[in-house]
């Protein structure tokens, strides 16, 4: 008798648990006749109307694909599903308001909440890029389809799945073998329907059948829209065999507890610039947030997280609407503006005034649109981090640090992944990092991503548990539905460690009790990966240093010279937001396409300008006010002697701004 291996158990049950999918799907009906418009919504008419198949010009962008629709109310069973494809990352807007998004990772969007007899206009905003900034050149609406599910066979598959997963990355044999014999028994429990035509039918909805089948010779015809009901009394042994499942999780768990814990919540890393303009940005910050919200809705114990108080100010800006929502959600707690920064800075290249700037102009912003401050400064993809930073970060109102960078250094291992870490000037902040070899902060949330990141997670001895963000990003796009069901059912499975859904701060909070027996790291926490951009891009980086030394000067002339009525606090803050919106991770450093330091270079020179202006404005005003005076003032940071030649027979008399005469 030859033993079958876990992986080949796995393959087994995962052909038989595929094969079920089509049942959890009650009709499927393409919605077709779309009206198409470019640069805005263009009034409904037959001669915009598209189809399926439709192909478009990639450029100008955006395009708009709208359609109206009445959906009537569904059974408490029952879930529907919109799924699209337009060509191109897509923003969702219902009646006017962000929805949703659509793209390679985001594919189907629950509408159930719109199911109400009532009619409803659906506009999608397309632009024919990929979530990396890759052209479409041939853009194509390829699908329009909305899928009525059964709740409650989505359910039971969706469970066996997770407990399928556990045999492929618990490393454990005991378990899984308890886990295979589990799942054959809850398998063997459910009956179908076996003749030709329903089989065939559930091939579409089958993606391991269905690979096999598409390359034979002579493939069968597949009708995407054909569903094949369960009779009743094959749903009711599926049910059954669900309950049984969860039974048998349940004593495998006495045998295999859960070991240490996670805090999880959702998170989507959008860089400001990188493969994309800023412009995309804003687009995608929309998109994310829309994404965000939803399952905020959708999900109650759903919690988010989002860095960079910039992106907040934009979508304030493009979407207020979207942006109440995100203050509401913020407010029940189920949304933290992490970091405290204006943007995922770089923090190797700009002065510690900048540093300071990006946390007071950050915390600033948190404190007038959500009444509170960060305390945790969120860098997870930064380019290694100056000595300074502590500092800077407890004077900000910051105790804690996350990064997940230095996992990528190429030769010498960070040696924690808890510690304190130290200043310059003796202050700490305690700092924290997680390891998912898989996709790093872009956690899937999956049996692979929780139980690799706590295999790697090396200080166990000081606190039992880490985190890990989950969500699509460094192109945005956030969670998915899936990630979150999948935490609804991990987190009551055997062996894994206990997940919490909850903000990042709180798990900081509950772990400073142990905090005092941290190692103490003092120094720079130098990457060792990325040196090439130290000398990228020296143009950029040359403007950045005399922005940075302009606007110094600038602001101590406007102290001096200025009263609080005449400060020019607006101009100021405006030249601060540009300069550090330029100080992002991937824009400073050197690291995005050319069209990123077209813009840069064009703002930061203008930034030269306005502040060469206020200057002069300063100084002229100062001394035409003046005559027979010659003003001469010391704009760096020590003394300095004056010295002047006097013509024969001319006498000066020198005194201070006060007007006290010195000798």
């Amino acid at each position: 008798m030859v033993l079958e291996s876990s992986e080949q158990a796995y393959l087994r049950l995962s052909r038989m648990i595929s094969e079920l999918n089509h049942y959890a799907f009650v009709s499927k009906n393409t919605l077709n006749n779309w009206h198409f418009s470019r640069g805005c919504v263009a009034k409904q008419t037959e001669q915009n109307s598209v189809e399926i198949g439709f192909r478009w010009s990639p450029e100008p962008f955006p395009v708009y694909f709208s359609k109206r629709f009445r959906f009537d109310h569904l059974e408490k069973h029952q879930r529907l599903f919109f799924r699209g494809d337009f060509g191109g990352e897509s923003l969702v807007i219902v009646d006017g308001r962000s929805f949703g998004e659509l793209n390679e990772e985001h594919h189907d969007i629950d509408v159930s909440c719109l199911c109400d007899s009532q009619e409803h206009e659906l506009i999608v905003e397309v632009v024919p890029r990929s979530l990396f900034g890759r052209p479409v050149e041939y853009p194509v609406f390829r699908e329009s389809r909305l899928s009525l599910i059964d709740k409650d066979i989505y359910d039971v598959l969706f469970d066996m799945k997770q407990a399928l997963e556990l045999i492929r990355w618990s490393g454990d044999q005991g378990l899984s073998n308890r886990l295979i014999k589990l799942l054959d028994n809850t398998i063997s429990m459910i009956d179908i329907p076996r003749d030709t035509d329903s089989y065939r039918s559930s091939v579409v909805d089958d993606p391991i059948m269905y690979s096999e089948v598409s390359r034979i010779w002579a493939p069968p015809i597949l009708n995407n829209e054909h569903t094949v009901g369960l009779p009743e009394e094959c749903k009711a042994d599926l049910l059954r065999a669900g309950v049984e499942l969860w039974k048998g999780l349940a004593r495998i768990r006495d045998i295999y507890p859960n070991n240490g814990s996670m805090t999880v919540f959702g998170h989507a890393h959008i860089d400001y610039a990188w493969l994309w303009p800023v412009e995309e940005t804003k687009r995608k910050i929309r998109r994310t947030f829309a994404n965000a919200v939803r399952l905020s809705k959708k999900f109650s114990d759903f919690v988010f997280i989002q860095s960079s108080a910039k992106m907040y100010e934009d979508l304030h800006q493009i979407d207020p609407f979207l942006f109440e929502q995100v203050s509401e959600l913020v407010r029940e707690g189920r949304w933290e503006p992490v970091g405290g920064s204006w943007v995922e800075f770089d923090a190797n290249i700009p002065g510690p005034e900048s540093l300071i700037r990006q946390f007071l102009m950050g915390q600033k912003s948190f404190e007038r649109h959500f009444a509170r401050r960060s305390r945790v400064a969120w860098l997870p993809d930064a380019f290694g981090f100056s000595w300074i930073l502590p500092q800077i970060l407890r004077s900000a109102g910051i105790d804690f640090f996350v990064t997940t960078k230095l996992t990528w250094n190429d030769t010498n291992p960070f040696p924690y992944d808890l510690c304190r870490w130290r200043g310059i000037d003796g202050s700490e902040v305690i700092y924290h990092s997680f390891n998912n070899p898989n996709e790093g902060y872009n956690g899937h949330l999956d049996a692979r991503d929780v139980m690799q990141t706590w295999q790697n997670y090396r200080d166990k001895d000081l606190h039992m548990e880490t985190i890990l963000s989950n969500g699509y990003g460094d192109g945005g796009g956030g969670p998915t539905d899936e990630m979150i069901e999948q935490y609804l059912r991990m987190k009551d499975l055997p062996f894994l460690p206990v997940l919490k859904m909850r903000k990042v701060e709180e798990f900081f909070t509950s772990l400073e009790k142990d905090s005092y027996d941290l190692p103490i790291w003092d120094g720079e926490l130098y990457l060792e990966k990325h040196r090439g951009t130290a000398s990228s891009q020296s143009r950029t980086k040359i403007l950045h240093k005399r922005a940075e030394d302009d606007l110094y000067i600038t602001e101590y002339l406007a102290t001096i010279l200025c009263s609080e009525n005449e400060y020019p606090h607006d101009d100021l803050d405006e030249c601060w937001d540009i300069l550090l919106r330029n100080e992002f991770h991937d824009i400073l450093p050197g690291s995005s396409i050319r069209e990123v330091y077209l813009k840069t270079e064009q703002e930061l020179s203008r930034l030269l300008d306005q502040t060469n202006r206020m200057r002069q404005d300063m100084l002229e005003s100062t001394v035409a006010s003046k005559d027979h005076y010659l003003t001469v003032i010391n704009m760096s940071s020590v003394p300095k002697p004056l010295c002047f030649i006097l013509g024969k027979g001319e006498f000066y008399q020198v005194s201070t701004a006060e007007g006290i005469l010195l000798e």
